[in-house]
């Protein structure tokens, strides 16, 4: 399944552990200890307990209680920052949100090296009661079908299945896979909100040059707004396989004002988004882009095609303007509108905002992730067998056990984003 599955969560929260255990439990029989230092090192890390309460229980003597003074552990599997990605930027914000959150106490192991045999490693891992798979990749259909003898398997390995769209719901669910939202996070601390009046013809596109996301696309685009505008500006922020045939054609299309500005660090994009006026975005296949919600937090208009889970996430003509896959005429159309037309691009940006702060922020994002993790401490607690057949209706099961939870977040058409099919 390629790279795909990038982000895996350990929570150990399924069996008590004795300090015997728990010293036993950091590596796997007859593995090397210098094989993989940094995953050890990680779990190592992971196991030290922060302080816990043992109560003598009915079953045994030994029984863990989550307590204050206990929180949850969890141990984050993704890329770390040297990947360029979406995928690596919400590990890292949600590493940062869970250090304001004293319930949970968060390590965290790079893919990068890639871990061999990831799933099967971790399983043995006694530290490792329970693990969550949170899929990003807009691929997943595409996955699925070509690998689904293999695929599927490992997926349900997976004590829990998170994803951050309902369109990832509606994917895994046509492939008899249940699913249960987590949006991605935006930080609007980090990506500060500018208000623009009058709008310029200044653009920014920031996706990899990889070819599902149609960067040539916007390209063309531009070249059309140009006509228009001559003074039209557009950045382009990125890198990948196609890098030089994207500057070929920026050159048949004799561009100006293009500016390749290369890889940019999730620290330094901010400045990007607060250079530009206007967010464009064309790819063939996605899911739910973290850069679509920066430029709504950021107060950047967006126009993007309507591939995989944008619409999601983009309401036409609410929160953004979509455009059919591969129609750079229309996605020219669409920016030139917005130029026009200050009223509808003002509302456009105004509810966009309110979306970031109503549902992509941290304080949102957390509080779910802390009901994900507390349903399957409770389900652990409660003496069940660890999930198995039916991982997310087991999920689902411990969540009555915990609270009356909120209502799952939705998002767009979707009528089975954020809950638990059952």
């Amino acid at each position: 399944m390629r790279s795909a599955c990038r982000v895996l969560q350990s929570v150990d929260c399924c069996r008590p552990e004795t300090p015997r255990s728990r010293s036993r439990s950091r590596r796997p029989a007859g593995t090397d200890p210098g094989l993989i230092p940094a995953f050890w090192s990680a779990v190592d890390t992971c196991n030290r307990p922060p302080g816990e309460t043992r109560v003598p229980g009915k079953s045994s003597p030994d029984v863990v209680r989550v307590t204050p003074r206990r929180p949850i552990r969890v141990c984050l599997v993704a890329p770390s920052l040297d990947i360029l990605g979406g995928q690596a930027v919400q590990a890292v914000r949600l590493l940062r949100g869970f250090g304001h959150v004293p319930s949970v106490a968060v390590g965290f192991v790079p893919i990068n090296p890639r871990i061999p045999g990831l799933l099967g490693l971790l399983q043995r891992v006694r530290y490792v009661r329970t693990a969550v798979l949170n899929y990003h990749s807009g691929e997943a259909e595409d996955h699925l079908e070509r690998w689904r003898r293999s695929a599927i398997p490992v997926v349900r390995l997976a004590d829990a299945l998170v994803v951050p769209s309902g369109y990832l719901v509606d994917v895994f669910a046509r492939f008899g896979l249940r699913a249960r939202v987590v949006a991605n996070i935006v930080d609007l601390d980090q990506f500060q909100f500018r208000a623009r009046r009058p709008l310029r013809p200044v653009f920014l596109s920031n996706r990899n040059f990889e070819a599902h996301y149609n960067v040539a696309c916007v390209l063309r685009a531009f070249a059309l707004i140009q006509n228009r505008y001559r003074d039209a500006r557009l950045i382009v922020a990125g890198d990948g396989s196609q890098r030089r045939q994207l500057q070929r054609l920026a050159d048949e299309l004799q561009l100006v004002n293009v500016a390749f500005v290369g890889r940019v660090s999730p620290d330094h994009m901010p400045s990007l988004y607060a250079a530009a006026d206007v967010y464009l975005n064309a790819p063939d296949i996605d899911n739910m882009p973290g850069s679509i919600l920066e430029a709504f937090a950021s107060g950047l208009p967006v126009v993007t095609t309507d591939a995989g889970g944008i619409p999601y996430i983009v309401r036409h003509g609410e929160t953004g303007l979509l455009v059919p896959r591969g129609n750079h005429e229309g996605i020219a159309a669409a920016a030139i509108r917005l130029l026009q037309d200050a009223s509808l691009s003002e509302r456009l940006v105004g509810s966009a905002r309110e979306e970031c702060r109503r549902r992509y922020t941290p304080e949102p994002v957390l509080r779910e992730w802390v009901r994900v993790y507390r349903a399957l401490v409770a389900y652990g607690m409660a003496g069940k067998a660890e999930f198995t057949a039916q991982p997310a209706r087991q999920l689902a099961d411990a969540s009555e056990m915990v609270e009356n939870q909120a209502r799952p977040l939705r998002s767009g058409r979707s009528s089975g984003a954020g809950a638990l099919p059952s």
